[in-house]
């Protein structure tokens, strides 16, 4: 399914780069493929957005959130889709760890890695960079959502922080919706 969303998009937008726009029988076509492709796979819920020259041209969202579930999915439902990724990104023959060896090992191709080289060069260059690592991407998240004026218990759930004592005995909310939200926001800010 993947690869045939991929061909049509890709037409999709080779036929729209000879013209100002995307031609709207085209965003209809993929529409009827895409509702049909989560008939056929059994697909509860999904989203597309279709973007040329920076604009969205449609977005579309069909189904429920999860299965059981009676929240339907729109144009703006944030899916967490994890390892998931993985099917069409890391498990990939052409994503590899190394430009020119695929048995190079992955290790020098992590964040950690690259943002110390990053730090590394800019004091060669005698440019002001604070030392900064993967957890300092949490604590600016949270910092930022705090000062945006978010719930603690939301942001600390999406940091995937615990909870003890008495409290994690007594509240099990997941806060769902109001999670969705904030995250959409610090991805617009």
């Amino acid at each position: 399914m993947l690869s045939r969303l991929l061909l049509i998009l890709g037409l999709l937008f080779a036929t729209a780069a000879a013209k100002a726009e995307v031609p709207a029988e085209l965003v209809q076509s993929f529409d009827q493929y895409f509702q049909q492709q989560m008939q056929e796979q059994g697909i509860p819920g999904a989203s597309y957005a279709i973007v040329h020259k920076n604009q969205i041209v449609a977005a579309k969202g069909y189904g429920v959130r999860e299965v059981g579930s009676k929240l339907p999915v729109d144009a703006y439902t944030v899916f967490r889709i994890a390892s998931v990724s993985k099917t069409f990104a890391g498990g990939s023959d052409f994503v590899l760890p190394s430009r020119y060896d695929s048995d190079a090992p992955m290790s020098a191709a992590t964040i950690n890695q690259v943002l110390t080289l990053t730090y590394k060069a800019a004091q060669k260059d005698v440019k002001s960079l604070a030392k900064f690592g993967p957890h300092d991407l949490r604590r600016t998240a949270s910092t930022l959502l705090h000062e945006a004026g978010y719930n603690t218990d939301w942001i600390e759930k999406c940091l995937a922080h615990e909870q003890k004592g008495v409290r994690a005995v007594y509240n099990k909310a997941e806060y769902r919706e109001q999670r969705t939200a904030m995250l959409q926001d610090w991805a617009d800010m």
